[in-house]
């Protein structure tokens, strides 16, 4: 499936992250957000699974076109700078919700659009 935005966020941000997709979809993008459980319990969730999440983001942003990195206080983790680089180099845009603390995340930034103003995707 081709993907107008990918969501990418840390996974203590998966509300935030099922909210700002739901907002996006119902403005007519195709969203991808991580699905960070499938319904897995904790004690379900190991390694292999762990991989399997992985693998089926990084296949979201071979298939998007933005990604949108939620990254509350401008924080980013290590997953997530690594789906930043993946996209990066698979030439995606790259859009942050708030500006990274890392300068060197921050400079793969082509813009900051705030989770209270999604709206302004439609101009892009």
């Amino acid at each position: 499936m081709k993907y107008d935005i990918v969501i990418s966020t840390s996974h203590k941000n998966k509300e935030l992250a099922s909210k700002v997709a739901s907002e996006l979809m119902s403005m007519g993008f195709k969203v991808y957000s991580p699905n960070f459980s499938h319904g897995k319990s904790e004690e379900e969730i190991d390694d292999n699974f762990i991989k399997f999440l992985l693998d089926e983001h990084l296949e979201a942003i071979d298939n998007g076109k933005i990604l949108y990195v939620i990254c509350v206080e401008g924080n980013v983790g290590k997953s997530v700078s690594s789906e930043i680089g993946y996209a990066k180099a698979k030439e995606l845009k790259i859009i942050f919700s708030e500006k990274p603390l890392d300068l060197g995340i921050n400079a793969y930034a082509e813009d900051y659009i705030s989770i209270d103003s999604l709206n302004t995707f439609l101009n892009i």
